[in-house]
């Protein structure tokens, strides 16, 4: 189903350490949400580069075309490991925790979706 929002968000950061993210939404037919996303870096040695992530959702009302529930809608942890070749350059591989939560967990069972999943990850991190 097609959706229409905009978007508003903040980011703070230190270099090499920490990052925050913080999204507003406003979409069509009142829908309103946020996001919270944050990001630790601990150097181990000169190129190699661990990263705690956390990430969690909220939405004011549910949105049944796309079966998502109010409140706090999902939760999501993670570990990447990084190789930095060069600091624009960064291959890395992690594992992700992902749990939907409340009213949107409810939805995906009655689909027969499991509210609940855990992955592996692995993919290229690049600047320019």
């Amino acid at each position: 189903p097609s959706r229409t929002y905009a978007a508003l968000g903040l980011l703070g950061f230190k270099p090499e350490s920490f990052r925050i993210e913080v999204t507003g939404y406003v979409g069509d037919y009142g829908h309103l949400g946020a996001r919270l996303k944050a990001d630790y870096d601990w150097l181990i040695g000169s190129r190699l580069v661990l990263t705690a992530r956390a990430e969690g959702e909220v939405w004011n009302d549910d949105h049944d075309r796309v079966r998502v529930g109010s409140g706090p809608i999902q939760a999501s942890a993670g570990l990447r490991l990084r190789y930095k070749i060069r600091p624009s350059f960064a291959p890395y591989v992690g594992y992700e925790w992902e749990r939907l939560l409340d009213d949107t967990a409810n939805q995906a069972e009655q689909a027969g979706v499991d509210p609940e999943r855990r992955v592996w990850v692995a993919g290229v991190g690049f600047r320019f």
